[in-house]
C-alpha cells in the first residue's frame, strides 16, 4: 500500500500516494507458489519496478538475500521501504 497499490480508501490514509516509490522498495520473502487465487492476484498487481526477492531465495541464502536488498538500496536517500514477509520461515509454509 504505501507504493499507492491497493483500496484507495487504504492507500490514501497519509496523503497522496504513493508514500514511498516503488523503485525505493524491496519486497523480501514473498511466496511465489501455493498461493490461493487473492494472493496471485496481489502480486501480479505489483508495480514492475518495485523489486523482489521470493521465498526460495531468502530460504537458499538469507544472507545474500539481505545483501542483495541492501545493494539495490544503496544511494537512494533516506525515503526507502524494505518488507519483509516472515512466512517464509514458517515450518508449514516451508520453501525448502
Amino acid at each position: 500500500m504505501l507504493t499507492g497499490v491497493g483500496a484507495e480508501a487504504l492507500i490514501t490514509l497519509a496523503g497522496t500516494p504513493p508514500m514511498v516509490g516503488a523503485s525505493d522498495t524491496v519486497l523480501i520473502g514473498h511466496r511465489t507458489e501455493g498461493l490461493d487465487a487473492a494472493s496471485a492476484a496481489g502480486l501480479v498487481r505489483l508495480p514492475s519496478d518495485l523489486r523482489r526477492i521470493d521465498a526460495p531465495a531468502v530460504v537458499r541464502d538469507a544472507v545474500a538475500a539481505g545483501r542483495q536488498a541492501a545493494a539495490w538500496l544503496a544511494g537512494r536517500g533516506t525515503g526507502v521501504w524494505l518488507h519483509l514477509d516472515l512466512m517464509c520461515w514458517t515450518p508449514s509454509r516451508s520453501m525448502r
